[in-house]
């Protein structure tokens, strides 16, 4: 199991983001964590932060790392968009994963074979930290 990072207010910083491979948002009534969000770095450590039960400012949010707040989640993931270099995947019922594009042809042959958003949003972080090993 991979260990996770708490982030709170203080510690979620740009320098540290700004090695963000993939990342998930569960919207502020999905289903699982609620607000929760995962960051996995390129060097393969996993952070969490909750933006609605954790210590969190929506401005720390938007200046430390604004992809977040340039997504535009849509009803059920349709019509979801996400900054150019990164690609969308729907982990259903108001979840989001995000994935930069660097990243996506490594982990996309990995998930392949989850047949619906549930079963993936319950593979997506140990499927990451495998394509991030077989990267280099």
């Amino acid at each position: 199991m991979i260990k996770e990072i708490e982030l709170d207010n203080k510690t979620f910083t740009k320098e540290l983001l700004d090695k963000t491979a993939f990342f998930s948002v569960a919207e502020g009534g999905a289903m699982g964590e609620p607000g929760g969000i995962l960051f996995i770095t390129d060097d393969g450590k996993l952070y969490h932060a909750n933006y609605v039960f954790g210590d969190f400012k929506h401005e720390t949010i938007k200046e430390s790392f604004p992809i977040i707040d340039e997504c535009k989640f849509g009803l059920f993931g349709m019509g979801t968009t996400v900054p150019d270099g990164w690609t969308y995947i729907s982990l259903g019922f108001g979840n989001h994963l995000i994935v930069k594009d660097d990243y996506y042809a490594a982990f996309e042959p990995l998930i392949a074979k989850y047949n619906s958003p549930g079963e993936l949003y319950q593979h997506w972080v140990e499927k990451a930290h495998e394509s991030l090993s077989t990267r280099y």
